[in-house]
């Protein structure tokens, strides 16, 4: 028979050993995928919305939390906005309220206060500054803790008027 020459056999066995490594490296991408959606799925996924004009909801800064898990003691770390304006540059740092508690689906705005680079406290810049937030692109960072006690860590970047999640990561 012919079928059974060496050479068959070696072609065989070597092509059965590829197909073998796939399917080993096949699995491994699947079970690593698992493990980051089994992640994803227990830890609070949150995004950010900044509303310029709605019927539904006053201007400002929101954060959503779009997970079925209670975030509690969630901060905002201040953020420094720098905008030009005929040719006299400002910078600004804002400052952000603690939330208490984020129950599921449920939208806070953010309560922020504007400060110059001296520390002072600019009323009248911190109502009016949404028109200015809406085409600068800045990033934002949430602390956070989920309901078992662990500290994430989620970084917004804000290009054009939407913000993307860029990572979140177990700080504790």
């Amino acid at each position: 028979m012919k079928f059974f020459n060496p050479t068959y056999k070696n072609i065989l066995i070597v092509v059965l050993s590829f197909m073998l490594g796939l399917c080993v490296f096949y699995i491994e991408k699947l079970r690593r995928m698992l493990t980051r959606e089994k992640y994803r799925r227990l830890n609070p996924q949150l995004s950010l919305q900044l509303v310029s004009n709605s019927d539904r909801d006053k201007p400002g800064l929101y954060v959503y939390n779009e997970s079925d898990f209670l975030i509690k003691d969630a901060h905002v770390e201040d953020i420094e906005l720098t905008f030009t304006d005929f040719s006299i540059t400002q910078t600004l740092h804002l400052r952000f309220e603690q939330i208490g508690f984020l129950k599921s689906k449920e939208k806070v705005q953010l309560n922020y206060k504007a400060f110059d680079r001296d520390n002072r406290f600019l009323s009248h810049i911190s109502q009016n500054l949404i028109a200015h937030l809406l085409s600068a692109s800045f990033a934002v960072r949430i602390r956070y803790t989920q309901a078992e006690g662990r500290i994430l860590l989620a970084t917004f970047c804000k290009q054009r008027e939407k913000f993307f999640c860029e990572k979140t990561e177990l700080v504790k």
